[in-house]
């Protein structure tokens, strides 16, 4: 699931173990990625979208992501 800031992300303070999202869920429980990465971004230009990995349900199973927060802090080049 793609989550795109305003302003670059700084990599080093992005926790790749997905510890920097909590994603809240249509029935009011929390999850977090097994992953998140800049990847495929190669170019200083590019580091606005993370990729979160995991199971974030499905509408089948009537579940979904309501809202994303962020949990830690990470750093936007902006911020410093």
């Amino acid at each position: 699931m793609p989550v795109t800031f305003n302003f670059p992300v700084i990599y080093d303070t992005l926790d790749i173990n997905g510890d920097d999202f909590v994603i809240t869920m249509a029935d009011g429980s929390f999850t977090r990625p097994k992953c998140a990465i800049l990847e495929p971004a190669g170019e200083g230009n590019e580091m606005h979208t993370v990729a979160l990995i995991g199971h974030f349900g499905g509408r089948e199973a009537g579940q979904w992501p309501e809202s994303i927060r962020i949990a830690t802090d990470l750093k936007l080049y902006d911020n410093l």
